[in-house]
């Protein structure tokens, strides 16, 4: 994660991919110093490498020792040094200049960065859990649990210890980052298409993406999105808002569903993996509301056929 660390004080914050340095209550890095203007610079990621830019404050902005001119902006690079109003005041040294977004320290110290705004680990090609940013809140989603995680919190994953690095939030990040466009566009563009067997004791699941066809197959666990699917297609027939269909308690749902928490979590958690592996926007298959513990299924265009004895 791009992180800046006071070394007077030791204050480290992460870097969004802008964060606006000054004076004023409303900055992203607030400082206190008398000398320092209320919008005193910039930092912020081009979607290549990271800048810094003056905002035309009195004092100025250094790096390395050295003035920046006043509104043009200058490459950071890991090691820099940032003073803001003047060379003797304290230094913030630039650390770890990956793209925005999160991450995570294994405990040996190897650093997994993230994808966008969501943190595969230990690695996005054999995942045991992910960090996602979904309602205002970072969530950590495993096949054992679901729930709000915060910058600097150790998790377990696959035995190992990991530190994760996040940014208040994803803000501008959503905006300038070109793989998070493209995963955007791709989850709303997506269409589940659901073929339940006469009995619905089999489900089989075909998603659309660009006009491609990626057939995944009937699984034990398509019955539960089967389920989710119809609950958010009636209560929009229902009239109900589309922010507010298809929500539903997960304990209520494990309780139809007659599966033990362990079990109905492993499920879910399986689902999305068959959705990475196709290279179909995994991150939208199912949505949480981690403070009341509800969740829906979470791709829009979905279509339930009818059954064999109904469609004859």
């Amino acid at each position: 994660m791009p992180t800046l660390v006071c070394r007077t004080t030791g204050r480290r914050i992460v870097l969004e991919a802008r964060c606006v340095v000054g004076r004023g209550s409303w900055v992203q890095l607030r400082l206190g110093e008398a000398i320092v203007s209320a919008e005193h610079a910039s930092i912020y990621f081009d979607g290549t490498i990271w800048k810094v830019r003056d905002l035309g404050s009195r004092n100025g902005t250094f790096k390395n020792g050295q003035r920046l001119s006043q509104r043009s902006a200058h490459q950071l690079e890991t090691g820099d040094e940032l003073q803001f109003g003047g060379e003797h005041e304290p230094i913030w040294s630039v650390r770890s200049l990956f793209p925005p977004g999160p991450a995570a320290y294994r405990s040996g110290g190897q650093l997994v960065p993230g994808d966008g705004v969501t943190l595969w680990l230990p690695t996005s090609d054999d995942p045991e859990g992910c960090v996602r940013f979904q309602g205002g809140h970072w969530v950590l989603e495993s096949a054992d649990e679901s729930r709000v995680v915060q910058d600097e919190d150790e998790i377990l994953l696959a035995s190992d210890t990991y530190r994760l690095e996040l940014p208040r939030a994803p803000g501008e990040l959503i905006q300038t980052t070109e793989s998070t466009l493209d995963a955007g566009a791709a989850s709303a563009a997506m269409q589940l298409r659901f073929r339940p067997s006469q009995d619905q004791e089999h489900v089989a699941i075909d998603a659309y993406l660009g006009g491609q066809l990626y057939p995944l197959g009937a699984r034990a666990h398509n019955f539960a999105l089967f389920v989710l699917a119809q609950r958010r297609l009636a209560e929009r027939l229902d009239g109900i808002p589309e922010s507010e269909c298809g929500w539903v308690y997960a304990t209520e749902l494990r309780e139809g569903l007659r599966l033990d928490r362990e079990v109905f979590n492993l499920q879910l958690w399986r689902a999305t993996q068959i959705l990475k592996k196709a290279r179909l926007p995994a991150e939208c298959l199912i949505e949480r509301r981690p403070d009341s513990q509800q969740l829906r299924i979470g791709c829009a265009d979905l279509i339930v056929e009818p059954c064999p004895s109904q469609a004859g």
